[in-house]
């Protein structure tokens, strides 16, 4: 669950102006494959 705690942190600094939404998207997209490879390994 600290991937939403992550993608929540990266929309405030998108709110607050410190990154641009495509910065924020990107991370946002990096992380998710992460936890793509992640999920497949398990299985």
């Amino acid at each position: 669950m600290k991937t939403l705690g992550y993608i929540y942190g990266v929309i405030l600094h998108v709110l607050n102006n410190k990154i641009s939404v495509d910065k924020a998207l990107e991370m946002i997209r990096a992380v998710l494959s992460e936890l793509d490879k992640e999920s497949v390994q398990k299985q």
